[in-house]
């Protein structure tokens, strides 16, 4: 291969495409909005790059060279090519049938998720959703194309990831509505003296507490993990441990099961809920739709972190 013809530029090939179908360097010079001079010096960078003369004249016109005749259909279909990949793709959701891969909590399958299936199921009929529970540091599945958007609780959306936060919430601790401690304000001893519950699903909810713990020289004792709300508050609800859990949340687990909750005003760390997803998705038209879905449902529910924000404004 030539190396003048292996350097031509897009721009290059639509002068040439021009000269070769006008046949008159005045009126490709019009349609490229350009100059005639600099299309004759465009036309002997394509001539030499070629290794032909393409377009010669005869008499008052020009007549294509056979190498040059040949090429005007392959070059054609190369460059409506090229504008179809310079062009983003409308996205139509009831076309789509991709699957998008999902995680968070239990609460939000619990409690966000019909609406999310509900609302696929008229809008994008085709369109299939794969949910799994999120886990503190599992940001590698969506850098490798295992995960395409999570809800998590974080500072900071990590390098690498996009984010939108969602709303902000404090930490409250949840016990049987028969616990000692049921309608006392919590001190840092009373806290740290009753072995807790851990909810590891969905994202990092207390491991900051045992931080702040420790600079008043206390410890905790955690005597159960499990990845689900809905776990922790049955084991909760019929024994002496604790559950550390946002404020949201418990009021709406009040009203389910038979706990109650405390503030921990010694804890001086919020939660933060973040949509994070990875960068290599962050334009895709198919993606952006997903992401602004999950968004409006989250904003709507009455269980959503949103709606709670609103009304403690």
């Amino acid at each position: 291969m030539r190396t003048q013809f292996a350097a031509l530029s897009i721009n290059m090939l639509q002068v040439l495409h021009a000269v070769l179908t006008t046949r008159n360097l005045s009126h490709a010079a019009e349609k490229l909005n350009s100059s005639q001079p600099q299309l004759s010096r465009q036309l002997a960078q394509l001539r030499e790059a070629f290794g032909d003369p393409l377009l010669v004249r005869h008499g008052r016109e020009y007549v294509l060279s056979p190498r040059g005749q040949e090429i005007i259909l392959p070059l054609e279909k190369l460059i409506n090519e090229l504008k179809e990949l310079s062009q983003k793709p409308e996205f139509e959701p009831l076309l789509c049938s991709r699957c998008f891969r999902f995680a968070s909590s239990d609460y939000v399958a619990e409690h966000m998720l019909p609406q999310l299936v509900d609302y696929l199921q008229t809008v994008a009929p085709k369109v299939s959703v794969e949910y799994f529970t999120w886990k503190p540091n599992d940001y590698p599945l969506l850098a490798n194309a295992e995960l395409d958007l999570a809800t998590t609780m974080i500072k900071e959306a990590p390098s690498g990831l996009r984010g939108r936060i969602l709303g902000e919430d404090v930490p409250v601790c949840v016990m049987s509505a028969r616990h000692v401690l049921a309608g006392k304000a919590l001190e840092a001893k009373d806290y740290a003296s009753w072995r807790h519950v851990r909810v590891s699903g969905g994202g990092d909810k207390d491991s900051f507490i045992d931080r702040e713990l420790k600079e008043y020289g206390i410890y905790r004792q955690v005597a159960l993990t499990v990845p689900f709300f809905s776990a922790a508050m049955e084991v909760v609800s019929s024994s002496n441990l604790l559950v550390t859990i946002p404020k949201h949340i418990a009021i709406m687990m009040a009203g389910k099961y038979n706990v109650t909750w405390c503030s921990i005003d010694f804890v001086k760390e919020s939660h933060r809920y973040w949509m994070i997803w990875h960068e290599r998705t962050h334009m895709a038209p198919e993606h952006k739709w997903f992401r602004n879905v999950v968004r409006e449902i989250v904003a709507g529910s009455n269980f959503g972190i949103t709606k709670y924000n609103s009304s403690n404004m």
